[in-house]
C-alpha cells in the first residue's frame, strides 16, 4: 500500500487525500461500527488481494461532514457539545483564532488548541471494475470517489458522485433533481439511499447540552409546550400525564442568541433585543473559523433555509393507551408519523392525508428510540434501529403548495400525546445538507445584500420575519448536462468546494490552437470515466484522542493517547 498526493478543495498545494468527519455521528451502535469496519480492514487487506487499494489522508474540509480534514476540535465550554472547526489551508496561513458551536453558537477562543490531521482512508481502485456479484460494478451516486481533477490530471480529487451519465443535473433549493439528457420531462428529486442520508446529517440541537449561561433562562428554551400539559422532570427529560381526548404538544423552536448577545449574555449586561424563533439554516461550525479578531461574517452568515428535518428521541409509554405523534413541517406543511400506543398501528400523514399505515413495535408500553426524516420528499421512521415503514414513503409535493418557509416553519417539529402518560428524552434535532448553486455564493443574494454591509442583527431578524419570507421561495437554479461517459461531483460541505459548479476546461484544446491536451469536448463540470480512480471505501485512521494527564509535547501533539476507535468506519 502506498501514500498517494491528492487535492480535494480550494488550496494551491498537493494533498495527501481526502475526507472529514461529521460533528456528531447520527450512527447508533458506533462501537459496531467500528468493530465491523476493523473486519472488513482485514479482509481486504490480508484475504482479497486482489484488490487492489490505497491510502489517502484528507487535508481539507470540502467533504464535511463525511470526510474530515486537518481541524481543531472543540468541546464547547458553554454547552459541552464537540464540535470542529477547520484548519485546513483553504483556512489561509494565518492561525485560526475562533470557532463557533453548532449547537448554542457560542463563540469560542480555539488558539490554544492543537490542529488535528485529516482522516486516512482507504480506496478501492479497482473496485468498479468487479462483477456486479461481489459488489463491483460502475460507480453510483452518491459514492465518494477519487479522481484525477481533468484540468490538472496528475492531481488526484475526492469528492461525491452527484451526476451520472447522459443525464441533466439541477441544483435547487439546496437539493438535487435530474432528467434524462435532452428530455422536457419534469425534473426529478435525487433520493439518497439512507445509509447516505444518515452519514451526511449535520446537528441542529442536542437537547443534553444546553449553555449554562442560559440555562436559567427560560426564554431561550427550545423545547416548548404549546398550551401546558407537558411538565420539565429534569434538564432532557419531559412528561405527558393523561388528557382525555386533547392533545398535549410541545414544540421546537430554533432559539439561539445572535453574536451580540451572546456578548452581552457573557459580560452579564442587558441583551439587546429579545429571545426570538428563527429559521433553521446551513449553519455549520466547520465553516466558521476566523483567522483575525477584526470583522468577519463568515462565523454566522450562512443564510440558506433548510426544511429537511430528522428528529431522534426516547419515548417511554407509562399508559399505553391513546396515541403518540411526532412532527416536521415543510413549506408550512405538516408531516406526521403517528401511532396507537395501545395496537401499535402507525400512519404516516402529509398535509391530512394518510400515506401509509402498518404495524409498529411500540405497542403494551415500554421504552422506544424513534427516528423521523423528511429529507428528499421522502418520510422515513425508524423504531429501535427498525424500518417498520420500509426505506419510507415518497411523495410529490402538489403544484398549489408553498415552496418557501412560512410562519410554521419557526416551529418545525412537534412532540405531542393523547389520552396517555409518557416521556420524551435524548431529543437530537439534525438536518440535511444544502448543496448552494454556487460554491461560497449565496442562493438569495439579491435580498441579502439589501445594505451594504448586513450585520448578524440584520440576518436573525429576517430570519424570524414571516412577513419577509417571500423572499426565500424565489426560484434559484442551474442546470448541468452530462454527457454519457462523464459524471458530476460535489463536495458535501458545499459552501467551500471547488467542485464541479467552479471548474475551467484548461484540458480542453481548441483548434488551432497549442494549450490543452484533451479534445473531447469536456464541459466544465464533467469527469471523463476514464479520470476515475477509485471508490473511497473507509476511515481506517482519524485524529488520535489525547488522555489524562495530557501531557503536551507540541502544540499539536498530546501523551498518552488512543485511537479514535468512535470514527473508524465504513464511508458511506
Amino acid at each position: 500500500m502506498n501514500m498517494s498526493r491528492a487535492r480535494d478543495d480550494r488550496g494551491k498545494q498537493d494533498l495527501t487525500t481526502a475526507s472529514n468527519t461529521s460533528e456528531r455521528s447520527s450512527h447508533e451502535g458506533s462501537w459496531r461500527e467500528s468493530l465491523e469496519s476493523f473486519v472488513v480492514a482485514f479482509i481486504i487487506a490480508y484475504v482479497v488481494k486482489s484488490f487492489a487499494f490505497e491510502a489517502f489522508v484528507i487535508p481539507t474540509g470540502s467533504m464535511a461532514p463525511t470526510l474530515m480534514g486537518r481541524h481543531k476540535e472543540i468541546d464547547c465550554s458553554q454547552c459541552g457539545y464537540r464540535f470542529a472547526v477547520n484548519a485546513s489551508e483553504s483556512a489561509g496561513s494565518a492561525p485560526i483564532l475562533m470557532g463557533t458551536c453548532v449547537n448554542c453558537r457560542y463563540a469560542a477562543d480555539i488558539r490554544s488548541e492543537p490542529n488535528f490531521k485529516g482522516d486516512r482512508i482507504l480506496v478501492l481502485k479497482s473496485l468498479f471494475d468487479l462483477p456486479k456479484t461481489i459488489g463491483g460494478g460502475p460507480p453510483k451516486r452518491w459514492d465518494v470517489t477519487v479522481f484525477k481533477y481533468p484540468e490538472e490530471p496528475e492531481t488526484n480529487y475526492i469528492k461525491r458522485l452527484v451526476g451520472m451519465p447522459d443525464e441533466e443535473l439541477r441544483i435547487q433549493r439546496g437539493n438535487l433533481y435530474t432528467r434524462k439528457l435532452g428530455s422536457a420531462d419534469p425534473f426529478q428529486v435525487q433520493r439518497k439511499s439512507l445509509d447516505h442520508q444518515r452519514a451526511m446529517q449535520i446537528m441542529v440541537n442536542d437537547d443534553l447540552h444546553k449553555p449554562k449561561a442560559l440555562r436559567d433562562d427560560p426564554r431561550w428554551n427550545h423545547w416548548r409546550p404549546e398550551e401546558g400539559g407537558w411538565k420539565v422532570l429534569e434538564d432532557g427529560l419531559y412528561e405527558a400525564k393523561p388528557s382525555g381526548d386533547s392533545w398535549q404538544e410541545m414544540r421546537y423552536e430554533h432559539r439561539v442568541p445572535d453574536p451580540g448577545q451572546w456578548r452581552a449574555i457573557t459580560s452579564s449586561k442587558p441583551i439587546p433585543g429579545t429571545p426570538r424563533s428563527s429559521l433553521i439554516t446551513d449553519f455549520y461550525a466547520y465553516n466558521t473559523f476566523l483567522t483575525t479578531d477584526t470583522y468577519d461574517k463568515s462565523a454566522w452568515f450562512q443564510p440558506h433555509w433548510v426544511g429537511d428535518l430528522t428528529v431522534e428521541l426516547l419515548l417511554e409509554v407509562n399508559k399505553p393507551t391513546g396515541e403518540f405523534r411526532v412532527e416536521l413541517v415543510e413549506a408550512g406543511i405538516q408531516n406526521q408519523f403517528v401511532v396507537d400506543l395501545k395496537t401499535g398501528k402507525g400512519k404516516l400523514i402529509r398535509a391530512g392525508k394518510i400515506l401509509a399505515e402498518t404495524q409498529t413495535p411500540i405497542r403494551e408500553g415500554g421504552r422506544f428510540r424513534i427516528r423521523f426524516a423528511n429529507v428528499d420528499d421522502r418520510l422515513t421512521v425508524w423504531i429501535n434501529h427498525r424500518l417498520p415503514f420500509g426505506d419510507g414513503v415518497s411523495y410529490i409535493p402538489d403544484a398549489s403548495e408553498k415552496t418557501g418557509p412560512q410562519a410554521a416553519d419557526l416551529k418545525p417539529v412537534g412532540i405531542a400525546v393523547r389520552d396517555s402518560a409518557a416521556t420524551v428524552s435524548r431529543l437530537v434535532l439534525t438536518r440535511d445538507i444544502y448543496y448552494s448553486v454556487n460554491p461560497g455564493g449565496f442562493d438569495y443574494a439579491d435580498i441579502l445584500w439589501n445594505k451594504p454591509i448586513m450585520e448578524s442583527r440584520d440576518l436573525f431578524d429576517l430570519l424570524s420575519d414571516p412577513k419577509r419570507f417571500s423572499s426565500f421561495a424565489e426560484d434559484h437554479h442551474r442546470d448541468f448536462p452530462i454527457k454519457p461517459g462523464h459524471y458530476m461531483m460535489m463536495g458535501d460541505n458545499s459552501p467551500l468546494s471547488k467542485d464541479s459548479r467552479a471548474w475551467g476546461v484548461r484540458d480542453q484544446k481548441e483548434p488551432g490552437s497549442i494549450g490543452g491536451w484533451d479534445q473531447t469536448g469536456r464541459e466544465s463540470w464533467e469527469v471523463p470515466e476514464r479520470l476515475i480512480v477509485g471508490k473511497a471505501f473507509m476511515v481506517y485512521w482519524p485524529h488520535s484522542r489525547p488522555l489524562w494527564p495530557k501531557i503536551r509535547v507540541n502544540p499539536d501533539f498530546y501523551l498518552p493517547f488512543r485511537p479514535y476507535f468512535e470514527r473508524i468506519k465504513v464511508i458511506r
